[in-house]
């Protein structure tokens, strides 16, 4: 039945091969446009097992806690006081938008919806744009942050001046040692001593003084995240999104948008926004990965390309080689796009793999083509003769690729798990397409 399936494929293909070869660079460009929305995930705990005390550990706490990803705005001009109205205006926009995030969260949890994806994920936690609300609060609560020492001696004057103002207890220091000792009184003309009631009970000289220590301390005296000259500001954005995930991209392209509409150059001229922080270095860490996995593929394709021009003479040969390599490749990420949803770093360089690998099978095939060819048969017949000559051994050859790197999906580390999902389809498909 195989061998009667086999034959009907190559007789069809042999009186359509333009429809069969449109036909198969259509299915390829639906799979790569679908395999092309795969999110790629290039946080380390993507390859670690799920069912691991630690992870399990981990996702309990960020679930309880949430994340902390940041994102620094950093805003450049000569100009001090442009670089502050332009952060003013930044600020207002991005609590404009954690405002509707949290409105639509609200909105939705009352309808019971699925409230994380239609309000945007919930990106943003917080903005830091300067440090006057900190200010604020160490103003409100600056005992808190007294020593036990000196909160003992502030105790202590107190219950001495409220006993002085009260009149409870006499002023026995405004007499001199001497006097004292001597037990006389000061003479008429003498001049009285300093007055011993302090002001605000003695209280304020403890809070002259830590507000000295302060400022001392203080990193940005102006109240903005600012170098000494003011020409570099910065915007902090904290969000809940996960390293290396869509959401971590998705708060950084909010911010892009939300810049563009600030429109530094309106301020200065010269005004320029950069971006650092957890979500920009993870977003250009994972472009890199992305641009390695890429360009890995496209370099054993070329040399793949050359050896293949130069060993066969014709430029036909890689054609014909390489379309149901690459067949099996978009075939193989848009099954992983439709059973996983993403893929993590190790599957991210899986298609140079199934390209060095699959192209094994259709040279082959090529090969036994062209012997059957020189022996004097036909086109037609050498095709036939070709596939049923190499169609067994093929498929057993791809039934082993296959099952070397299906047996990865049963390990616990999800970097070989997903591996061998995506080569296990990605070498049968190869096989197929040839067919």
């Amino acid at each position: 039945m195989v061998q009667r399936v086999v034959t009907f494929l190559v007789s069809y293909a042999i009186r359509a091969p333009w429809r069969v070869v449109m036909m198969a660079l259509g299915m390829m460009t639906l799979f790569g446009l679908y395999a092309s929305r795969i999110e790629v995930r290039t946080e380390l705990l993507e390859l670690l097992p799920r069912d691991s005390p630690g992870f399990r550990a981990f996702e309990h706490q960020m679930g309880r806690a949430g994340g902390a990803s940041s994102l620094v705005l950093v805003v450049h001009s000569p100009d001090r006081k442009k670089n502050e109205a332009f952060v003013d205006a930044l600020a207002a926009k991005l609590d404009e938008k954690l405002l509707a995030q949290k409105a639509c969260t609200a909105k939705c949890n009352a309808q019971s919806g699925p409230c994380v994806e239609a309000c945007g994920g919930n990106r943003i936690s917080y903005v830091e744009s300067t440090t006057k609300d900190v200010h604020a609060f160490y103003e409100r609560n600056k005992w808190l942050y007294a020593s036990v020492a000196d909160l003992e001696a502030a105790d202590r004057d107190l219950d001495r001046q409220i006993a002085l103002r009260t009149g409870l207890v006499e002023d026995l220091l405004t007499d001199t040692p001497a006097q004292v000792l001597q037990g006389s009184s000061p003479p008429p003309h003498a001049e009285k001593p300093a007055e011993k009631k302090k002001k605000a009970f003695g209280l304020d000289e403890y809070l002259e003084r830590w507000d000295s220590v302060l400022k001392r301390r203080e990193n940005y005296p102006t109240g903005y995240f600012a170098n000494d000259d003011g020409t570099y500001l910065a915007v902090r954005v904290v969000s809940s999104a996960r390293l290396g995930g869509s959401a971590g991209d998705a708060v950084l392209r909010d911010a892009k948008e939300i810049v563009a509409s600030v429109s530094p150059a309106s301020f200065h001229p010269a005004m320029v926004v950069g971006y650092a922080g957890d979500l920009a270095s993870a977003s250009s860490e994972k472009e890199a990965i992305m641009s390695e996995a890429v360009g890995a593929t496209l370099l054993a394709f070329l040399v793949i390309l050359l050896g293949l021009v130069a060993y066969y003479r014709s430029i036909w040969s890689p054609v014909i080689i390489l379309i149901p390599v690459f067949f099996g490749i978009t075939a193989a990420y848009a099954f992983a796009n439709a059973a996983l949803g993403y893929i993590n770093t190790a599957g991210a360089f899986l298609g140079a793999i199934i390209l060095g690998n699959g192209i094994n099978y259709p040279i082959v095939l090529l090969s036994r083509y062209q012997e059957f060819r020189a022996s004097g048969q036909s086109p037609d017949e050498a095709k036939h003769e070709a596939v049923q000559n190499a169609f067994r051994a093929e498929l057993v050859g791809a039934l082993v690729a296959s099952i070397a790197y299906g047996s990865l999906i049963f390990t616990r580390f999800r970097g070989f798990s997903q591996f061998g999902t995506i080569g296990f389809v990605g070498m049968l498909v190869v096989w197929a397409a040839i067919v």
